[in-house]
C-alpha cells in the first residue's frame, strides 16, 4: 500500500520491445537508476529501480506486446502492473511519469495509467507531495494508535482485526465512524456474485442490468444523465456530480490505504518485540507468523483488479476501430479541454473499454458466458448515447465523430 502508479497497456508493435528497453536503459543510466534487461521467454523488456526506497518498475511484455506482471503471470490479474513510490523522494515519482509519457507516445497502442498521487493527470507536484505526506502522517497516527491496543490473540479472526482497525481509524480520522467494508464497497462498486451457481442463474437481462450498474458506479455522470434530458446543461450537472463522488472515493481510498499500512506496521513492530523477547529464552520460531501477514498483504494488492487488453476474436476490427476512434477523439478534445461534451465523452469511453476487457476476461467461465454478449449490448446503448450527445450542438468540433459512434454502436449490436 501507499502512493502507487498502476498501469496496463499494449505496444503498437511487439517487435519494438528491444528498442524500448534500450531507450529505457539509457534513461536509467542518465539518472543513475539500477536497471536490468530481461530477454528470457515468456517475457521481454526491462526493470528499473529509481530509488532504494522505491519499488522496481517492470516493463515486461509478452509475445503480443501486452504489458505483463511476472509475479502474477498466469493469473487473470497479470496485466496489472504497478510501482509503489510512497517512500521514495517525489522526484522519483515525477521522473517515472515523465518516462511513461514518453513511452506512451512513442511505443504504446494504449497505455492506461492510474496515479494515486494525481501527478500523471495534473502534473501538480504540490498535489503529489501533499498526498504522500497525508498518507505518511495518517500511517504514523494509526500505527501509534494500534500499538496502544492489545495485540490480536491467536484466536482473533480477520473480521475481529478489521473491526479493531476500523475503530482505531475512526479516532484518527476523527469522523466518528469509519467502516472499512462499507468504504471498499463504495470504491469497488457492484460485482457478480461469488457463488458460481448464483452466477450461472443470471440470464442475459440480469447481466445487462449488472453492466449498467457497473458503468454508472464508475461514471456517476451516467446515472445522472439517465434521469435528465440530453442537453449541455444536463451534462454540466452530471459532471458536477461525478466530481463530487470521485472526491468521496479519493478520501475513502486514502483512509483504507492508511488503515492497511498502519495495521501491517503495527503487526511487524509487535512481531519484532516478540522476536526479541523470545530470543532471550531461545523459544522463538517466528517465520510462520510473518509469512501469513506477508501473504495477506500480497493478496490485498492483488485485490486491485484489472484485466488485460482483449480482442474480440470473432471481430478484432471492432476493437481496433474503437481504439482508433477514441485516440482521434482525444486529440480533438485536447483542443477544447473545457468543453463539457468532450469532458463527458472522455469519461464514458474508458469505462466502456475496461468493461469490455473484464467481460472477455470472464468469457471462458461456464457460469459467466453471458458476460460478453451483455457487455456488448450495453456498449451499443452507450455509443448510441454518445452519438446523440455529440450532435447536441450543430457545428460543434465533435459532431464529425457522431456518425462514427453510430457505426461503433452497430458493431457492438451486430
Amino acid at each position: 500500500m501507499g502512493i502507487t502508479i498502476n498501469m496496463q497497456g499494449r505496444l503498437r508493435d511487439p517487435r519494438h520491445v528491444d528498442e524500448l528497453a534500450e531507450e529505457v536503459a539509457e534513461y536509467a543510466e542518465a539518472l543513475g537508476w539500477k536497471h536490468a534487461v530481461v530477454a528470457a521467454a515468456p517475457l521481454k523488456g526491462i526493470t528499473i529501480t529509481p530509488h532504494e526506497d522505491c519499488e522496481s518498475l517492470m516493463l515486461l511484455f509478452d509475445g503480443e506486446g501486452v504489458l505483463r506482471n511476472p509475479v502474477l503471470l498466469g493469473t487473470e490479474y497479470d496485466a496489472h502492473v504497478f510501482v509503489k513510490t510512497q517512500f521514495a523522494p517525489s522526484e522519483a515519482h515525477i521522473a517515472l511519469c515523465a518516462l511513461l509519457r514518453y513511452l506512451k507516445d512513442k511505443y504504446f497502442q494504449i497505455l492506461e495509467v492510474n496515479d494515486e498521487g494525481g501527478y500523471w493527470e495534473s502534473s501538480d507536484r504540490e498535489l503529489l507531495e501533499s498526498r504522500i505526506q497525508f498518507l505518511a502522517d495518517k500511517m504514523k497516527q494509526v500505527t501509534a494508535a494500534l500499538l496502544r491496543e492489545p495485540a490480536p490473540t491467536g484466536t482473533a479472526s480477520p473480521e475481529d482485526i478489521a473491526d479493531s482497525v476500523a475503530r482505531v481509524a475512526a479516532q484518527v480520522f476523527d469522523d466518528g465512524e469509519v467502516h472499512t467494508t462499507e468504504m471498499l464497497d463504495r470504491i469497488t462498486g457492484p460485482m457478480p456474485p461469488f457463488d458460481p451457481d448464483e452466477r450461472a442463474s443470471w440470464d442475459l437481462q440480469r447481466w445487462i442490468d449488472f453492466w449498467q450498474a457497473w458503468d454508472e458506479h464508475r461514471n456517476p455522470s451516467l446515472a445522472v444523465m439517465r434521469t435528465l434530458p440530453e442537453s449541455v446543461v444536463s451534462i454540466e450537472k452530471a459532471l458536477a456530480e461525478e466530481r463530487r463522488v470521485h472526491e468521496q472515493w479519493e478520501g475513502d481510498g486514502f483512509a483504507l490505504m492508511a488503515c492497511a499500512d498502519a495495521q501491517m506496521a503495527a503487526m511487524q513492530e509487535d512481531e519484532g518485540r516478540e522476536e526479541t523477547d523470545a530470543a532471550d529464552t531461545g523459544d522463538w520460531d517466528g517465520d510462520d507468523e510473518g509469512d501469513v501477514w506477508q501473504m495477506e498483504d500480497s493478496e490485498d494488492d492483488q485485490a486491485q483488479l484489472d484485466f488485460e487488453l482483449a480482442l474480440d476474436e470473432q471481430d478484432p476490427e471492432a476493437w481496433t476501430l474503437l481504439l482508433e476512434w477514441y485516440q482521434r477523439f482525444r486529440k480533438a478534445a485536447d483542443a477544447q479541454p473545457e468543453h463539457p461534451v468532450s469532458t463527458y465523452v472522455r469519461s464514458i469511453v474508458p469505462v466502456a473499454l475496461v468493461g469490455i476487457r473484464m467481460a472477455y476476461g470472464w468469457r471462458d467461465r461456464d457460469d459467466m458466458f453471458l458476460a460478453v454478449p451483455s457487455r456488448l449490448s450495453v456498449c451499443e446503448q452507450r455509443f448510441r448515447h454518445i452519438a446523440r450527445v455529440l450532435r447536441l450542438l450543430r457545428g460543434n468540433p465533435f459532431e464529425a465523430f457522431a456518425a462514427e459512434a453510430e457505426g461503433l454502436a452497430e458493431r457492438f449490436g451486430g
